[in-house]
């Protein structure tokens, strides 16, 4: 690959394998402007604008980012990642850096799994900020069933506050 200086200051870095890449433009002050990355099916780009970037993932494995949200968010429930969590991610994402919030747009996860909850597909709205997970517009599909979610979760001294809708428009329930 490749690392160049930017004129206007900062980095430009290219590395490409046969099947993977990782190109990262950072400012004078090594702040992101823009970044791709490939790896097998996995991509991730994204641009900055102002104090936020926006950007766009596919097919990202949940569990990956798992990893990376325990290691990085010192404030997302504990108990929430320590939940198995599968499947893979999609969509549009504004990520805010002060203060640091995440907004997900058109979100889709194929193959979703969090604890013991399964289905074939997941889409909605995400938001995540001090703490707070909140989905609206959610949608579980599982086979023929359809459930209907908008949920807020926080993160309170004394544990998880877990408040949430659920509609079910067509379901099996066991």
């Amino acid at each position: 690959g490749t690392l160049k200086n930017r004129d206007q200051g900062g980095i430009i870095l290219q590395l490409a394998g046969n099947q993977n890449h990782i190109d990262l433009t950072l400012d004078r002050n090594y702040n992101p402007l823009n970044f791709g990355i490939q790896v097998n099916q996995m991509t991730v780009q994204g641009n900055r604008e102002g104090e936020s970037l926006n950007i766009g993932v596919a097919q990202v494995p949940l569990p990956w980012l798992k990893t990376v949200a325990q290691k990085t968010l010192e404030t997302v429930p504990k108990q929430l990642l320590s939940q198995p969590l599968n499947g893979n991610l999609s969509g549009d994402f504004t990520l805010y850096l002060n203060p640091f919030k995440i907004i997900g747009h058109q979100v889709a996860i194929a193959n979703p799994q969090l604890g013991t909850i399964r289905g074939d597909r997941f889409t909605g709205q995400l938001r995540y900020s001090q703490g707070n997970v909140v989905i609206s517009d959610g949608e579980l599909t599982l086979r023929k069933s359809r459930y209907l979610i908008s949920s807020r979760l926080t993160q309170t001294p004394s544990g998880i506050n877990l408040q949430a809708n659920l509609g079910i428009q067509q379901g099996r329930i066991q």
